[in-house]
């Protein structure tokens, strides 16, 4: 499978607050566990939304 390399946004803040293994950690929840946007908050970055 080829996955592409991710590019950085205008929105820089969010992306350099996150480490690379927290960054690999969001995009297989996303990827390959189907987590949903709060479920990947709470599992791979530690956010409580509560």
């Amino acid at each position: 499978m080829n996955v592409p390399i991710l590019e950085k946004s205008n929105r820089s803040r969010e992306y350099e607050n996150y480490s690379k293994e927290q960054h690999r950690a969001v995009v297989e929840a996303y990827l390959f566990q189907g987590l949903s946007h709060r479920e990947i908050e709470k599992s791979a970055l530690k956010i409580d939304s509560d």
